[in-house]
């Protein structure tokens, strides 16, 4: 399963080159930290971000949250409930 969050909106410094922690339904979190140039010299914005997983042993419905983080703060959160058969 390919899970994707891409950051809407105009390019701001707040949402560049975020740490993008993924939260599974268990608590359990997976984290990727941005290694990017100052906003200032910036070539590239990235904007979407994508984590694999391996599909729920168990049918049901499941949470996955994403939080875009800048030292420790969280400046963004969403989820998403989904069902696996």
């Amino acid at each position: 399963m390919l899970l994707t969050a891409r950051i809407v909106g105009p390019e701001t410094e707040k949402y560049y080159c975020p740490e993008v922690v993924w939260v599974w339904t268990n608590g359990t979190r997976s984290a990727e930290e941005s290694d990017c140039d100052p906003f200032e010299s910036r070539t590239h914005y990235p904007r979407m971000f994508t984590r694999r997983v391996a599909v729920p042993p168990k049918a049901g419905y499941y949470v996955v949250c994403v939080e875009l983080r800048k030292a420790d703060e969280v400046i963004d959160r969403s989820c998403v409930k989904y069902w696996v058969k």
